[in-house]
């Protein structure tokens, strides 16, 4: 019988392979990441929010246009009215109990702390009725736009497409988790 011929290193090497759902894998690594990441940037801006006691407001009327369009967010944090200065943009409750965020035009004491505010919108062209009132808001951050976004979240079809894709990266993960997922291939059988 003759010997077979040594094999050749070239055909001793075995060429890891990657498997299938290694791409998937990382697109699912990343996305649940970021989502994470945007989760807790929530998390935080809504803690730093409760402790400076701000709230956040929706522009809804162009009254304040260009400066504040429709749908800007405004955080707006209190403040004593006796602190506010004309040239300020505040928000006031009115009598209705609507929140209104115009220009101060004028200011008087009306005693004990509280002021007689005459505000008027950028836009309009008469002021609002005289308000007294003890305490303002004062915008500490605009965001332009950022209502649309939220707008849509309020919609039932966006939480609805919203769950079906956090209920897909959470089956991603959990079938990738049933995989083992390490990754690692089995060392290949040299064949006989």
């Amino acid at each position: 019988m003759r010997p077979s011929p040594s094999p050749r290193p070239a055909d001793l090497r075995v060429r890891p392979q990657r498997p299938p759902w290694e791409p998937r894998r990382a697109l699912l690594r990343a996305v649940s990441w970021t989502l994470a990441l945007l989760g807790a940037l929530c998390l935080a801006l809504t803690a730093y929010g409760i402790a400076i006691r701000a709230t956040p407001l929706v522009v809804k009327t162009g009254s304040m246009r260009p400066r504040l369009p429709v749908g800007t967010v405004v955080i707006a944090r209190p403040a004593p009215a006796a602190s506010v200065r004309v040239g300020e943009v505040v928000a006031v409750r009115r009598a209705d109990g609507r929140r209104i965020l115009h220009r101060v035009v004028s200011v008087a004491a009306a005693g004990g702390g509280a002021v007689t505010l005459v505000v008027k919108g950028d836009r309009n062209r008469t002021a609002d009725p005289p308000l007294t009132v003890s305490r303002i808001e004062r915008p500490l951050v605009t965001v332009p736009w950022l209502a649309a976004p939220i707008g849509w979240l309020d919609s039932p079809w966006t939480q609805y497409w919203l769950g079906v894709l956090t209920g897909a990266v959470a089956l991603g993960w959990l079938l990738e988790r049933r995989r083992g997922g390490s990754g690692a291939q089995a060392p290949a059988r040299e064949a006989s």
